[in-house]
């Protein structure tokens, strides 16, 4: 298992903020360790430091109760931001590669709450589903920071797609925009 190191940025801590009161919600009767799987921005950022996110995507393998109104006001440098629980997240909904959890990079703990960081490749997945600006954006970002290959991340978003119900054309349409993003932004791209 790779690991990563998390990010010294007042996002992070907001991150942290937000990890730690669910944690804190849970009974101190439950003396197990439960394991939170960032995704979206909040892993992008993990990976580059680069852009902060309104919301916060993560995963939860276990079943738990998330307390309502999660958010974290913060100062970033000067600027006031928010940070907000995605209660609309579900990986379920989402394109997802079906080994991504088991290929999420190590992190680490919030009180009993261990973190892991979907991969850079399986972060890619997902987007095919949506493909906005702030997704190119994110790829572009990881492809600029040397953590994509193009060839790897074609064949994960291939097989995500056999395990996909629905019409795929789109999907199969917004690869290919992707691995041009890739290619484009990788730090091996020829300069303009």
């Amino acid at each position: 298992m790779s690991c990563v190191t998390r990010p010294g940025t007042p996002f992070m801590d907001a991150v942290d903020d937000l990890i730690g009161r669910i944690e804190r919600s849970i009974p101190a009767s439950f003396t197990r360790r439960l394991t939170a799987y960032l995704v979206g921005g909040v892993a992008v950022h993990v990976y580059t430091s680069w852009r902060v996110s309104k919301d916060m995507g993560i995963h939860f393998p276990q079943r738990i109760i998330i307390p309502p109104g999660l958010v974290k006001i913060y100062d970033d440098q000067g600027q006031e931001r928010s940070l907000a629980y995605d209660y609309n997240y579900g990986s379920f909904i989402a394109l997802m590669h079906p080994d991504c959890w088991d290929n999420a990079w190590e992190g680490w703990s919030v009180g009993r709450i261990d973190v892991r960081v979907v991969s850079p490749t399986d972060l890619c997945v997902p987007k095919v589903g949506r493909w906005p600006g702030n997704d190119k954006e994110d790829i572009c970002a990881l492809a600029a920071s040397g953590l994509l290959d193009a060839d790897t991340i074609e064949q994960r978003c291939l097989k995500a797609l056999d395990c996909y119900v629905g019409d795929t054309t789109m999907l199969q349409y917004n690869l290919r925009g992707l691995l041009e993003e890739i290619a484009k932004c990788s730090p091996s791209a020829p300069q303009a």
